[in-house]
């Protein structure tokens, strides 16, 4: 393998880890917010009770 051959590999692999940590931050946020949209309206609906 030469050193063109390394660096396509490593730029290949770099995409790819960077679109699998960008699919992972848009999961947790469409959990996050659904979650502290919940507990805030839990948190209001105690507070005005």
């Amino acid at each position: 393998m030469n050193d063109h051959d390394l660096l396509v590999r490593i730029d290949e692999r770099t995409k790819t880890m960077s679109k699998q940590f960008s699919n992972h931050i848009k999961h947790h946020w469409m959990v996050t917010i659904p979650v502290l949209a919940i507990a805030l309206g839990l948190l209001v609906a105690l507070l005005t009770k």
